[in-house]
């Protein structure tokens, strides 16, 4: 027994032969004597080269036991260790996670030192993003500050959930993972040895370094559509521990509600993939448990963001109807059923867009409080020197507060503040009228991301006017260029980059003084003609002094084939990119993402706002969007002017459930439907082209650059449906019978997969880069916006969604679609075998010369034009844009 190992280290394998060795070697040499360690390694039914490294590892350290067992789940592959370890203390780790050298000893000295105490030793976990090299520790080191016995009846927000334990070996009488879990074991299993004691030890001095590979896997695998019921359990759990151990109650409300926080932040809290009365039965059936949750508990949470908080107090109805918020300066107050007094912020007038022009500023931005949700609609009033205004408030995005459904109550407003030439000041005050209730006075924050002023803290320099924001007013001044000198170089003191930018935007500026720009830009890592390419090929072609750039990582190739662009290609995030947008006089891009069309950061736009020339930004979209994302897209959200619209659809729901008023539409039609006008028609081709969506949980990195993720790709449902519907085509002659070719044409954010569409079917092609719409007689896709090229041009439509379930879920970015299936342009299928015989169906009618009566009703007079001439009528609307605005 002397020789007994100090730790046993426990780790499972699946699959895990790329980091397995980094883990075991990051044990090896954590203490000089490795036979006072043993790392217990339980490969878990891998299919890879896993177990092959782990006997190599057992062959190389003596130290290393294997241990070999079907798959059964990383729950299981622990309990097979914790039965097996023959060390003083047994330690988890995950086989692409490491310890930080001087871990494991520290560790053990200090269970030593307070072994009577405790059952349960913390420490520090690291997340290591292996994409980016950046590391971040974890929420709950607020409370876990030094090394130290942590009593939880008096410390309860540590929330313990992650692995980065030790505990004592209790051999036979060790407590075991629940198998039958496969979400939240970790927590109960640490809840359940914490519980005897309530107190956790915390060794500041020990690291467990945790790997993000971007795979998702977790994030995917907490989805309700997975783990709803092992939830439920959880929660369950955690309240009966509160209701029946008063030591601990605080530490498990607590813990429940940190697991609502990262839920309701990852839109995995609710079970959206039911529909109708079974999600109603759900989720009556989890507000029955959150019931039992007291109202302070959630109202002194430290994980819950403020606005999440209202949003549950409003949810589990914890306010008497009548009883009203109170507003102060310190803050707003609600009076809850149970006595419980709830304090939030005040509410806060947030200003996010200001513009100044000829003595009148234009304000736009936002009313918010946590606890408007419980309160009537306030007016918004501001009074001057010579007047007073109401102004109307209208409904917000905002209401989405880091949720993906609404969590709270916000208004928007827009006003026009008139700047007297004969004042040297101007001051506004802005208050919120309650009605007889109350009026309040809150704080504006100013917090612009669209402005035309040199941005300073609370102050917005203009060119003869100044902007400041002081409590609940707005005070407007005269300003002079040399108080507007003396203010910039007080700035430049303090941030020399910040200078050297903007004398760098000056001489750019200086170099083009008498020219015009217009900028244009699709999505700049991939060569696919979107609708900037196509209106700048127009637009090159009218004799009107404008320069015009692309922007593009693809100079070669796209200047091969349209030589027009020789010189006008400008490289995403370059220094010309930024100079030429910023100096631009309009900005056409069909992506809401930032860098394609204002490629600098908030900070150096606030600096740089008074040089930018650039007032008017134009979403062109790179598809008809029907994707419901109000928290994304919404007028009050993007950054864009107006938007390209080419049907009566969007007109209609952007106006209703993305709040765009009318004047911020341009019904041009898109420029890239002019195309498939253009094209010779070729319908008798008998061709049909398969062009699916891209899924985001199964790709990682940033829209600039995609990184694969091989393995939850090749096993999931949306791979396996793909490719049962191309062979099951094959095996039943469909294609071969009819003489019909299938083309497959994958997302730019799928092509990394490529090596995996393996068809060796002669009826069966890969295509890549730009297509003629116009050959197609089918078009077989999911929830691609893709499809409205199809249906303009005339092709036939099928809708097929393998991974249906997936998409209800939310495990993409969106869970509806604003065009249902049902409301679609042809039938819709969820299975490779219903595909095939609708398809089957749609090959006779096309062969037949036919269409389904059903559809072509739905696509008469969908789009506004199909005359060819939308890239001529967007022009003529940006030209008068930028007329009226010289």
């Amino acid at each position: 027994m002397d020789r007994q190992p100090l730790a046993s280290v426990v780790v499972p394998v699946y699959n895990k032969s790329d980091s397995l060795e980094r883990c075991v070697e990051s044990v090896a040499c954590q203490m000089e004597d490795v036979s006072r360690i043993e790392v217990v390694l339980v490969n878990d039914g891998s299919t890879d080269d896993s177990l092959t490294i782990c006997r190599s590892l057992e062959m190389r350290y003596s130290f290393v036991k294997v241990l070999n067992q079907s798959n059964q789940g990383v729950s299981a592959a622990r309990n097979t260790a914790l039965r097996y370890a023959t060390g003083k203390y047994i330690l988890f780790l995950d086989a692409d996670d490491y310890l930080e050298n001087g871990s494991l000893k520290a560790l053990i000295d200090f269970f030593d030192s307070y072994q009577s105490e405790i059952d349960v030793v913390a420490y520090d976990i690291s997340y290591f993003d292996s994409l980016t090299g950046t590391q971040h520790g974890h929420g709950r080191n607020r409370w876990l500050k030094r090394s130290g016995v942590y009593d939880l009846a008096f410390c309860p927000y540590v929330a313990q959930t992650t692995m980065n334990i030790c505990i004592k070996n209790n051999q036979q009488g060790n407590v075991l993972f629940d198998q039958s879990l496969k979400m939240g074991e970790d927590q109960l299993f640490i809840t359940t040895l914490l519980a005897k004691k309530a107190k956790i030890g915390f060794c500041k001095e020990a690291t467990y370094v945790y790997v993000k590979d971007g795979s998702n896997t977790s994030k995917i695998g907490n989805n309700p559509l997975y783990a709803y019921c092992d939830m439920l359990r959880l929660f369950s759990s955690l309240l009966s521990l509160a209701e029946q151990n008063s030591r601990m109650a605080s530490y498990a409300y607590q813990m429940l509600l940190y697991n609502l926080d990262w839920r309701i932040r990852g839109n995995c809290l609710f079970p959206i993939h039911y529909r109708g009365d079974k999600r109603i039965q759900e989720e009556k059936q989890l507000d029955r448990m959150l019931e039992r949750i007291p109202s302070l508990e959630i109202c002194s949470s430290p994980y819950l963001n403020e606005y999440h908080k209202g949003y549950f107090l409003s949810r589990l109805k914890r306010a008497e109807k009548g009883i009203l918020p109170v507003y102060s300066i310190n803050g707003a107050s609600l009076a809850l059923k149970d006595g419980t007094f709830w304090k939030a912020t005040p509410p806060k007038i947030i200003i996010s867009r200001c513009y100044c022009d000829n003595g009148t500023v234009e304000l736009r931005g936002r009313i918010v409080c946590p606890v408007f949700i419980f309160d009537v609609e306030p007016k918004l009033v501001i009074s001057s020197e010579t007047a007073v205004r109401c102004i109307p408030v209208s409904e917000s995005s905002f209401d989405y507060v880091l949720a993906r459904h609404k969590t709270a109550q916000s208004y928007t407003y827009e006003t026009l503040l008139d700047l007297d030439d004969q004042r040297s000041s101007s001051t506004f005050s802005f208050s919120i009228d309650l009605g007889t209730r109350q009026v309040f006075f809150p704080l504006i924050e100013l917090s612009p991301k669209r402005h035309n002023g040199c941005r300073i803290e609370n102050t917005i320099l203009f060119d003869n006017y100044k902007i400041e924001v002081k409590g609940a007013k707005v005070i407007a001044s005269i300003l002079r260029k040399r108080e507007k000198r003396a203010v910039l170089c007080d700035f430049w003191r303090r941030d020399r980059r910040q200078f050297e930018k903007r004398v760098a935007l000056r001489l750019f500026a200086a170099c083009h003084r008498n020219r015009r720009i217009w900028v244009y830009s699709d999505l700049p890592s991939s060569p696919a003609e979107g609708n900037a390419l196509l209106q700048i090929l127009h637009d090159l072609k009218e004799n009107d002094g404008v320069d015009r750039y692309y922007v593009s990582n693809y100079e070669t190739e796209l200047i091969s084939k349209y030589p027009i662009l020789s010189g006008r290609v400008l490289r995403c995030e370059s220094n010309k990119h930024v100079y030429c947008a910023l100096n631009a006089e309009v900005v056409l891009a069909s992506y809401l993402e930032s860098f394609t069309f204002r490629p600098v950061s908030q900070t150096t736009f606030d600096n740089l706002g008074d040089l930018v020339k650039c007032r008017h930004y134009i979403y062109l979209q790179h598809g008809i969007l029907h994707a419901h994302m109000p928290w994304y897209c919404s007028y009050d959200r993007i950054l864009f002017d107006k938007e390209v619209v080419s049907t009566q659809f969007e007109i209609d729901n952007l106006t209703k459930n993305y709040l765009f008023p009318l004047s911020a539409l341009i019904p041009s039609g898109a420029p890239r439907l002019d195309k498939l006008l253009k094209s010779p028609v070729r319908k008798t081709k008998h061709k049909v082209l398969y062009a699916p969506s891209w899924r985001g949980y199964l790709v990682s990195g940033k829209a600039s650059k995609r990184e694969a993720l091989t393995g939850s790709f090749a096993s999931s449902s949306f791979y396996i449906g793909l490719k049962d519907f191309v062979n099951g085509l094959h095996d039943e002659g469909v294609l071969e019978e009819s003489g019909y070719s299938l083309d497959i044409k994958m997302h730019p954010n799928f092509e990394c997969y490529e090596n995996l569409l393996d068809f060796c079917y002669p009826e069966v092609n890969i295509v890549h880069g730009d297509i003629e719409e116009s050959d197609y007689a089918i078009m077989v896709t999911d929830f691609s916006s893709y499809v409205y090229d199809f249906v303009y041009s005339g092709s036939k439509i099928l809708y097929y969604v393998p991974d249906q379930q997936e998409f209800d879920a939310g495990v993409n970015q969106y869970s509806e679609l604003d065009l249902p299936f049902d409301n679609g342009f042809g039938p819709h299928c969820t299975s490779a075998a219903e595909a095939i015989v609708e398809l089957r169906r749609l090959i006779a009618l096309d062969l037949a010369g036919r269409d389904d009566p059903k559809y072509v009703k739905r696509k008469e007079g969908f789009f506004l034009h199909s005359d060819g001439m939308n890239a001529d009528r967007l022009y003529k609307e940006v030209k008068k844009l930028t007329l009226s605005s010289q």
